[in-house]
């Protein structure tokens, strides 16, 4: 194999195509075999849904990793010059196209497809689809989107709508500027025809991974560095034991001073991850070689290892990956979920495929999820694995088309088939192992915070109790006022009932005050009546007046009078 990837340019391309050719073929006849087996296995079956995360294709090395990265030449003194820092490559693309191809096949109406969505016809509520922001994972889930939609796909326009359809360009001007431009571009435009844009491929609805998908613990996490160099303690191995066989080599290669830098994780990560990006892309690779006489395929089956050990045991530490992933895990039961709801209904609520294309980092997590979930149960065999270019994760959900009616889960790695859940036992498993976003902030918190957060909680307690002394005293008031209100309300009340007892009953008030007057003036009337007649029948007596006395009288007083004035 050293030999290979030593040959010339022209013939390194010849060999790229054949490799190529035979992984299509071996791809194909994979595909069909695995069609072939659920087919026999799996008659009384129905798929509903699918859920695929995968990662981007193969990309260059990024130079933003190490400072070995100088003027778009890596350490392995490969050229990426041109070809965009970390950006997605030609085989990239073909990967994603490949996988396309493949779920089109699998997933799809054809004859030995499962019949799950028509791929001959675009439906956006039938299908969604996620991508972080990064132009690699965009054009891969492009790619492998076109390999699932055939070109054609679009409906043909009519005259009126390719006329209606030209841009604002101001065409007659530029027709009287430069002619021959205008030509050429209506000539183009024209020769489309009534389609809608080249080979009639659809433009697909595509959706931002969302910072809300996911808790990215590198940036969010404070005492993950802390976490991570706990993990190690004891894995030496993991830092330098792969490459211990090469180490006087490589030192020399990349002109360390010493050895320090093969117990640099970050750096031994940054070293694999350009070789493979090299490999994987079929660069030349014959300095690296005839300087360091380390054979290339032996290095690359290190660095796959270390790779591996650097995600699972780094980067996946201390349950951390768990947490990264519990989000997705919660949107892909809510997909499940709906789409058992919605079942046969088609709705953008519950679409038939979800693809969430990301990176090893979002991934891998989830395999690691899945890990720890179920490493309770080791029969199930649920493992990691290295996750390359184009990795990806598949979840099948199925439902049984005669009898009771049941619910299973397919959990698949690179197209191959881990383990069969209950449906009911993967809810209820997953939901019980995820994390909430409190217990993460909690768990990502350093020592120093943690007394922080005791002092602060201490504090906001001793608030919380003058806070509710300050709520037992308006409570006491609140109480007062409300007796005082309740009493007012009370007398209120009774003058309100008589009031309104008046007023339902007035007429019935009126005849009686009106009786009762009556009554009163009868009564004075009968007692005047019969003054009047006892009067008419006992008149009174008159006195007669003795004249003669009262002569007598009024001498005796003048008589009286005289005698008083002669003494």
């Amino acid at each position: 194999m050293t030999e290979i990837r030593i040959l010339s340019n022209s013939n390194q391309k010849t060999f790229s195509k054949f490799i190529q050719f035979l992984s299509i073929i071996l791809l194909i006849s994979t595909f069909s075999s695995i069609n072939s087996k659920l087919k026999e296995e799996e008659e009384d079956l129905e798929l509903i849904f699918v859920y695929q995360h995968i990662r981007h294709g193969a990309r260059g090395p990024s130079a933003s990793y190490n400072s070995l990265f100088i003027d778009g030449v890596d350490e392995f003194r490969v050229s990426w010059e041109g070809e965009g820092d970390g950006e997605l490559t030609l085989i990239g693309k073909r990967e994603h196209y490949d996988i396309g191809v493949r779920n089109r096949h699998k997933y799809g109406k054809g004859k030995n497809g499962l019949g799950l969505i028509d791929f001959s016809t675009y439906n956006p509520e039938e299908v969604l689809f996620h991508v972080t922001d990064y132009n690699r994972t965009h054009q891969s889930l492009n790619s492998e989107l076109i390999g699932m939609y055939q070109p054609g796909l679009l409906k043909t326009l009519t005259e009126q709508q390719v006329n209606g359809s030209y841009p604002p360009n101001e065409a007659e001007w530029l027709k009287r500027k430069n002619e021959s431009l205008y030509k050429e571009i209506f000539d183009e435009i024209t020769a489309l025809g009534n389609k809608t844009i080249v080979d009639n491929i659809p433009v697909f609805n595509v959706h931002p991974f969302g910072a809300n998908r996911t808790f990215n613990l590198e940036t969010n996490c404070k005492n993950l560095d802390n976490l991570r160099k706990e993990s190690l303690v004891g894995k030496d191995e993991l830092l330098y034991g792969y490459f211990l066989k090469y180490k006087e080599e490589l030192r020399s290669f990349f002109q360390f001073e010493d050895y320090s830098n093969f117990q640099n994780i970050r750096m031994m990560n940054s070293i694999t991850d350009h070789y493979i990006s090299d490999y994987k892309n079929f660069k030349d690779l014959t300095i690296f070689h005839e300087l360091t006489g380390i054979d290339l395929d032996e290095f690359m089956e290190k660095s796959g290892k270390f790779y591996h050990d650097w995600m699972y045991n780094y980067y996946c530490t201390n349950t951390t990956c768990s947490m990264e992933s519990s989000r997705l895990m919660e949107d892909l039961l809510g997909y499940m979920k709906r789409r058992i709801q919605y079942y046969p209904q088609t709705t953008y609520k519950a679409p038939k495929l979800v693809i969430d294309c990301g990176h090893d980092t979002t991934v891998a997590p989830m395999q690691m999820f899945m890990y720890e979930t179920w490493e309770h149960k080791p029969e199930y065999g649920v493992r990691t694995q290295y996750c390359g270019f184009a990795c990806n994760i598949y979840f099948e959900l199925y439902k049984t088309k005669n009898g009771p009616t049941k619910y299973y889960v397919y959990y698949y790695i690179d197209d191959e088939l881990i383990h069969i859940f209950d449906y009911d036992e993967f809810d209820e498993t997953v939901r019980a192992h995820m994390y909430t976003q409190e217990e993460i902030v909690e768990y990502c918190l350093t020592d120093e915070e943690k007394e922080d957060q005791k002092e602060k909680e201490k504090e906001d307690q001793k608030e919380k109790e003058k806070e509710d002394q300050k709520e037992k005293e308006k409570e006491k008031e609140g109480q007062k006022e409300e007796q005082e209100q309740e009493q007012k309300q009370n007398e209120n009340e009774d003058e309100e009932t008589f009031s309104e007892s008046f007023n339902k009953n007035k007429f019935l008030w009126i005849g009686f005050f009106t009786f009762i007057f009556t009554t009163i003036l009868c009564v004075i009337a009968i007692v005047i009546l019969i003054l009047k007649i006892h009067k008419i029948k006992h008149p009174p007596q008159k006195k007669s007046i003795n004249i003669n006395e009262k002569s007598l009288e009024l001498k005796t007083k003048i008589v009286t009078q005289s005698e008083a004035q002669q003494e």
